[in-house]
């Protein structure tokens, strides 16, 4: 039951990342931490301070606002990215211990044969 639960989440979790990884291809960045730092060095810099306040369509402004669109997107991907390594480590563990158990029962009919007989 555990293990067709994860299976469907992995397989929920599959489609999500390839739908986000779609999206991302057409990024500048690749990780929420490198567009969190480029939004933040952009914010400091003596161009952004003294112009882009002033124009509502400056670049950097227009910039910096393009990539705060896309760091949630990143950031999910990466949970997401983060979630299925866990569920895939869970799953491949279930999968053993059933593997175990199937191979001790196995072993334990072979037994129970011998004795009986």
């Amino acid at each position: 039951m555990k293990e067709q639960n994860l299976i469907r989440t992995l397989s929920y979790a599959k489609e999500e990342l390839q739908l986000l990884e779609d999206e991302i291809e057409t990024y500048d960045f690749k990780s929420f931490q490198e567009i969190f730092d480029e939004i933040q060095c952009i914010k400091c810099s003596n161009e952004y301070v003294q112009e882009a306040f002033k124009d509502p369509n400056h670049f950097l402004r227009v910039q910096v606002a393009d990539m705060e669109r896309q760091a949630p997107r990143l950031k999910r991907y990466e949970r997401v990215q983060a979630n299925r390594g866990k569920l895939e480590k869970e799953l491949g563990e279930i999968q053993q211990f059933y593997k175990a158990t199937c191979e001790d029962m196995a072993r334990l009919k072979i037994k129970e044969k011998y004795l009986l007989n």
